[in-house]
């Protein structure tokens, strides 16, 4: 494939536009060639409740393989967060660039490890604060479990005092 066969795969996106969305079933994988997409994880019609997931910002980045190689739809969205400028290609080419262009099997896997180190970066970070939570979850516990234990005394103690004749005796009359 020569320069001039890539540019009927050439596209333009505009800021907030959607390249992928998550849960279509389109095979479509992207060579950023300029520009930034942030990965969005949610509903995209309800924009408030998305959750920003990621970004890829480099130069001669593949994303979107991850439907084709799976054959499963998008397990997330991606958007344009300035003017984007893409090579659009059809999933089932992939194979056949990789069979080309041994490197760029090379490139989509370092980018999927990547990607993979990431998620369990983040999911260590996410069991630590889970951790951290329980644990003062576990502290505020045993404080109030303290206090009640203590308020229990003082107004058993309480309930004692009525209970002396002289007092009981005070209090009747």
């Amino acid at each position: 494939m020569d320069q001039n066969d890539f540019i009927k795969y050439l596209k333009v996106y505009k800021s907030h536009d959607a390249l992928i969305v998550e849960g279509e079933d389109d095979k479509d994988f992207y060579c950023l060639l300029q520009g930034k997409v942030g990965v969005w994880k949610g509903d995209l019609a309800d924009r408030e409740s998305l959750v920003k997931v990621g970004e890829i910002g480099e130069k001669g980045a593949y994303f979107g393989e991850m439907s084709y190689l799976l054959q499963e739809p998008r397990t997330a969205s991606i958007l344009a967060e300035d003017t984007v400028k893409v090579l659009k290609f059809p999933g089932d080419m992939l194979p056949q660039m990789v069979m080309k262009q041994p490197k760029l099997g090379l490139k989509i896997c370092t980018a999927l490890a990547d990607r993979l180190k990431g998620t369990t970066i983040k999911q260590q970070d996410i069991a630590q604060q889970r951790n951290i939570l329980r644990s003062d979850a576990t502290n505020q516990f045993l404080h109030a479990k303290e206090v009640f234990q203590k308020m229990f005394f003082i107004l058993n103690a309480i309930q004692n005092q009525f209970q002396n004749p002289f007092l009981k005796a005070a209090l009747e009359y």
